[in-house]
C-alpha cells in the first residue's frame, strides 16, 4: 500500500469535502526505483492495472498482510 499526495486539481474534484489531500494506492509492488514504485492495483477492487506512483508524491508505504482465506459457512446452502 502506498499513500501518496494528490495534486491540487484531484483534491478538488475528490467531492468528498475539503481537507483531503492523500489517497492510498493498494497493490502488488513491481518495481521500486529513484523515480518511484510501480504496483498493480488489487483486482478485488476492479481490473488491475499498473500505476507509478511517482517519488516525490509518496507520504508513506507499508506492507499489507494478505487476505485471509476464505470461510467455509457454518451451515451449508440446502
Amino acid at each position: 500500500m502506498v499513500r501518496r499526495r494528490l495534486s491540487p486539481a484531484e483534491a478538488q474534484g475528490s467531492g468528498s469535502g475539503a481537507g483531503q489531500v492523500w489517497t492510498d494506492v493498494v497493490g502488488y509492488v513491481l518495481e521500486v526505483s529513484d523515480g518511484g514504485v510501480r504496483l498493480r492495483t488489487d483486482p478485488r477492487h476492479g481490473t488491475p492495472e499498473e500505476v507509478l506512483v511517482p517519488a516525490d508524491e509518496i507520504e508513506a508505504a507499508r506492507q499489507v498482510p494478505p487476505r485471509p482465506p476464505r470461510r467455509v459457512p457454518r451451515y451449508p446452502e440446502h
